[in-house]
């Protein structure tokens, strides 16, 4: 056993170098570029950093010559477009995805984390923003429902949403010959009460604001070995409305279990995990999210082009990752690593 121990220790030890090496030869913060070259975009994706790519102005949209009809989008325009319900998301406090705290029937008092999905609900889109309006959620009286258009099943192609796809590129000039085509296309609608905890994706992925902002926090994949990550059950909101009352109960899955990062950023008592770094991205930026970076996103709201309130809107291609080379297989590598060195008891 102490042979054992002597691995796991030095395995630990070199997956923390490897964090050390890494942010030594990368940039701490993520580079605002002009829209890249097909050829500069395949640069990008070959160091795999995040990149943030300025891909149109205000002033693109107020000389009405916008690159898509859809960054001039109203609310009127998207009213009239999308004439079918669509699915919403809905939970108590905006956490869907994330892990919540419940008690624990066999200890009393005593709370568990488990890993829950938001409930859903259909509404129209007039619906939505009308849920999603300051006068509908004022702040100083009983917190509401919290919804949020997150569907993550290419909701641009498959769901009554997709009348939206004529207003937006069905893929990008500068990224079609390097990722291909995109695996998914959805669009994003909240308010600054959603937040989604951090995970990662096995999709390249390219994000792009049209209205208000998204702040993503990112590690990169190196800080696996930082991360509180633990197995926890899995379980989902169940929201019904009585009046003017939202009940909200956690419905456990039977057998359901999971990894989930245990950490959240915005706390208060937050410690750092990793070497963070912080981009806001602003209506008519993308940023670039290579496959396997941590990330942890919030959002605020915006405007309309007359001043009035509108929600954070964002669209984003999700791309496959590529497989082949050495890039994907070692991380499969670390990854084991850090299993291995996270499993082992400290006293063993």
């Amino acid at each position: 056993m102490a042979s054992i121990k002597t691995t796991v220790i030095w395995a630990k030890d070199q997956l923390h170098t490897l964090q050390e090496d890494f942010h030594d030869f990368n940039p701490a913060a993520v580079k605002l570029l002009p829209r890249p070259s097909p050829l500069e975009f395949s640069k990008i994706v070959g160091k795999g950093q995040p990149s943030l790519l300025k891909i149109y102005t205000p002033h693109d949209v107020a000389s009405s010559s916008p690159p898509w009809p859809a960054c001039s989008w109203t609310r009127k325009d998207l009213e009239s477009k999308v004439v079918d319900t669509v699915e919403v998301a809905v939970t108590p406090y905006g956490n869907a995805d994330a892990l919540v705290s419940v008690p624990d029937d066999e200890s009393g008092p005593n709370q568990v984390k488990i890993f829950v999905q938001p409930a859903a609900v259909q509404l129209t889109i007039t619906e939505l923003f009308e849920e999603l309006s300051p006068q509908t959620n004022p702040r100083d009286g009983p917190a509401p429902p919290v919804y949020y258009l997150q569907s993550q099943d290419s909701n641009l192609t498959t769901t009554p949403l997709s009348p939206l796809l004529s207003d937006l590129p069905q893929n990008f000039d500068f990224a079609v010959d390097i990722l291909g085509e995109p695996d998914a296309r959805n669009i994003w609608i909240g308010d600054e009460r959603s937040v989604t905890s951090i995970h990662r994706d096995p999709y390249e992925n390219l994000y792009l604001v049209l209205r208000g902002s998204k702040t993503f926090r990112l590690w990169p994949p190196v800080d696996e070995i930082s991360m509180p990550t633990q197995k926890v059950r899995t379980g989902s909101y169940r929201f019904r409305q009585e009046g003017k009352v939202s009940r909200f109960e956690v419905d456990l899955d039977p057998d359901g279990e999971i990894p989930w990062v245990d950490h959240d950023p915005l706390s208060i008592s937050s410690e750092e995990v990793g070497k963070m770094r912080i981009v806001t991205v602003q209506p008519g930026q993308m940023l670039y999210l290579p496959a396997g970076w941590y990330h942890h996103v919030s959002q605020e709201c915006g405007t309309w082009d007359d001043g009035s309130f509108a929600p954070c809107i964002a669209i984003n291609y999700w791309f496959d990752m590529d497989y082949e080379g050495e890039k994907f297989v070692m991380r499969q590598l670390m990854s084991r690593l850090v299993n291995l060195a996270k499993e082992m008891p400290a006293d063993s």
